[in-house]
């Protein structure tokens, strides 16, 4: 039983080091990406079911966020690029579903419990990129005024 501890433990600092960023060094952690760290900190939630729903709710927070920079360019953006994003970003929901899919199928090839929040932080990090790229819009906007 001690060694699965030592291999959930290795795990648990595994995905921690991921959901941090390390591809953004330099740049300050965002407050989701913080929110999550700490909820994946708490001793309760190093349960592949409690990093799942850690990891679930940041993926919720980054799609509102994602939803509210696309709303945002939606209303500020002039007819045409608003509805060339338009298509980029229903297009984009149809990678992003059959991106997810083929990583479930994935994940399910391998065995054990700890490619579950595996699977479930690649998801966030699809959604996470976006909401990323659609505020950098958002803030590309803001230096040249409606």
């Amino acid at each position: 039983m001690r060694p699965l501890k030592q291999v959930a433990r290795f795990a648990l600092l595994v995905l921690a080091l991921c959901v941090a960023g390390i591809g953004y060094a330099g740049e300050p952690l965002d407050s989701i990406d913080s929110q999550l760290d700490q909820c994946l900190s708490v001793p309760d939630n190093a349960s592949t079911g409690g990093q799942t729903d850690c990891i679930g709710k940041a993926q919720k927070d980054w799609d509102k966020r994602m939803n509210h920079a696309y709303a945002q360019l939606m209303r500020e953006l002039p007819s045409a690029p608003a509805s060339s994003l338009r298509v980029a970003q229903r297009t984009w929901l149809t990678f992003r579903d059959a991106e997810s899919k083929a990583q479930l199928d994935f994940y399910t090839t391998r065995h054990g419990t700890m490619y579950v929040p595996m699977e479930a932080n690649a998801v966030m990090t699809l959604t996470r990129d976006r909401a990323r790229q659609l505020e950098a819009y958002v803030s590309t906007l803001n230096i040249e005024g409606p």
